[in-house]
Parts: structure tokens; sequence; C-alpha cells
């Protein structure tokens, strides 16, 4: 039996796979709720590979996020060198890795 707690996360995602996490949340519905005011519209949603069995919640927007929402996501922000375009939402392991950090 799997005793590790599982959380929900929204995750801003910038230019070179950088993701920032932004939000935690104990309650998938809870999180859909508030994410869905946040951005103003209902997510897409998909999985993004076959060992992945849960469904993720994105909402994109190729020139950039509405900083209204961004300014919901994180206590600062600073977008200078790649805006937030996108924001997935996640159910995450305790103890488990889950964002990418590419600069390359």
């Amino acid at each position: 039996m799997n005793d590790k707690m599982k959380f929900w996360v929204l995750v801003g995602e910038g230019a070179n796979d950088v993701m920032i996490p932004a939000l935690i949340f104990t309650d998938k519905d809870k999180a859909l709720s508030r994410c869905k005011k946040i951005f103003g519209s209902e997510p897409k949603e998909y999985q993004p590979n076959s060992e992945i069995s849960s469904v993720h919640y994105r909402w994109v927007d190729v020139d950039g996020l509405d900083m209204s929402a961004i300014e919901q996501m994180y206590t600062s922000y600073y977008g200078g060198c790649g805006e937030c375009y996108a924001a997935t939402l996640m159910e995450v392991e305790e103890g488990s890795p889950f964002v990418c950090f590419n600069l390359d």
C-alpha cells in the first residue's frame, strides 16, 4: 500500500521548459475551482505520457498569461527573460520530482 500524500500543484511554465510551482492544494475540486477563477476559463485536459496516470489541466496563452492571473499565482513576478505562457494543474505525490528546468 502506498501511503504517500498526494497534492494538486499549479505550475507556471515559461521558455526553455522552465516550470515554477505556484500554488498547492489538497483537494482537486477546490484546486480546479480556484484555477478557473484565476484564469476565467475552463482548462484543457491532457495526459502528459503513458507513465503518468492522472489527467493534468492546462491553461495556455502563447502571448503570455494575463498579468492579473500571474499576480494571483506568485508573490512577485519578473518576466524579462521570458514570459509565463502556460499554467498546469497536476497531481503530485509527496517526495516525487514534478517540474522541468532546462536553460539550454
